[in-house]
């Protein structure tokens, strides 16, 4: 499997954009999406179970949404986190490559309120796991300091892993059955993400493990939530509860959507079938978040 820096590489000549890259002290990178900019920026977190490189896919869905945005008159600089992968790197590898991710972009001058997290499936995973740590630090990770981000973006997040990894399989497969990710899979990826991990650390990684007050301050870490999932994806059940359970009681602006017939991170997968690219909720939601940040300044 080639590797996310390889991907991107191949995928900026294709689209003849510059490559800009930023190393990360523990090796992984951060690959910029077009022009490189801190006022205003994403940090993106892919995924694919942690298990799974960085696609090109990917890279189209950032573009495009950022060129959406650039027609709105809003400049934004992506930044796609690319972690150190699965088993090789056990957790916590990817939260303490997060966090210094964060840590490099407010070194470059960004500020935190105009910073967004973002991410899909894993990525959205990881997404929670820093809020997470801001406010549970995990003591082998240095910690976070609290700090207010201008939102989070939550596509297909990934819980409910150790329920889904117990599960008697023909429960899991009617989980799966309308979804493109096979319910084989789906086991493997909560059995290789979980088995280093200790069971008082579960929490970190599935939230839907941790006391129901788990994202209690999250309101303090972010503007604005907007979390999607599919319609028949597999994971949208725990998707549903998360939500509902624990962030929606702790934040007055969370903005849910359930895209019809979608199935796990329907719009990755339309970015690279050119249909209904982007989803025009997701670039909404965006240009509302960094519309709201420029009447601010004002």
């Amino acid at each position: 499997m080639p590797s996310s820096l390889t991907n991107y590489l191949q995928w900026t000549e294709s689209y003849n954009l510059p490559a800009t890259i930023d190393e990360l002290p523990d090796g992984a990178h951060l690959l910029w999406i077009g022009p490189k900019r801190v006022n205003q920026v994403i940090l993106y977190c892919h995924g694919g179970a942690y298990m799974m490189s960085c696609s090109g896919n990917v890279m189209t869905f950032c573009r495009y949404l950022q060129v959406e945005l650039e027609q709105r008159n809003i400049h934004v600089g992506i930044a796609i986190l690319a972690y150190k992968l699965l088993p090789e790197n056990p957790f916590p590898a990817q939260l303490r490559e997060a966090k210094a991710a964060v840590d490099t972009l407010l070194k470059a001058g960004a500020k935190p309120s105009n910073i967004t997290l973002a991410g899909a499936s894993a990525g959205g995973n990881l997404v929670l796991q820093i809020l997470t740590h801001i406010l549970h630090p995990l003591p082998s990770v240095d910690p976070l300091p609290e700090m207010h981000f201008r939102g989070v973006f939550l596509m297909s997040p990934w819980v409910s892993m150790k329920e889904d990894r117990d599960l008697p399989q023909h429960l899991l497969e009617a989980k799966h059955q309308y979804d493109s990710m096979s319910s084989l899979y789906g086991r493997l990826a909560c059995r290789t993400l979980l088995k280093d991990i200790p069971d008082a650390q579960i929490p970190f990684v599935d939230p839907l493990e941790a006391p129901q007050d788990r994202f209690d301050g999250i309101s303090r870490l972010a503007e604005s939530v907007f979390v999607m999932w599919g319609e028949v994806e597999c994971l949208r059940e725990g998707q549903r509860r998360l939500c509902e359970k624990y962030i929606e009681p702790y934040h007055p602006r969370v903005e849910l959507y359930e895209q019809v017939s979608g199935i796990h991170c329907q719009p990755i997968w339309d970015s690279s079938w050119m249909n209904n690219v982007g989803e025009p909720r997701i670039v909404e939601w965006f240009a509302r978040l960094y519309t709201s940040a420029k009447e601010e300044v004002m």
